[in-house]
């Protein structure tokens, strides 16, 4: 959406919030969504039959949404392992 030609002369109306979900997104894509929409940035990371994972909230500092997926939710236990299951 953001890369087309008249995206600024039919561009959506302005939402407050963005929820960010689906694959990665880039840190250089994640800042210009949030100028071009002037609207604020969650990020999240999860299966879709879980529903939740990791994620960043709205009032976060702007850096953790660019640049992370967040931290686990509350219900979620989270650990980093190596290739033989081992904790990193």
């Amino acid at each position: 959406m953001l890369r087309q030609p008249d995206f600024e002369a039919v561009r959506p109306v302005e939402h407050p919030l963005h929820h960010r979900g689906r694959r990665p997104v880039t840190p250089g894509l994640a800042e210009e969504a949030r100028r071009r929409f002037g609207a604020l940035l969650a990020t999240r990371y999860s299966c879709t039959e879980a529903g939740i994972g990791l994620g960043t909230a709205f009032d976060d500092p702007e850096e953790d949404a660019i640049e992370s997926v967040g931290r686990p939710h509350a219900s979620v236990e989270l650990s980093v392992r190596d290739a033989d299951d081992r904790p990193s």
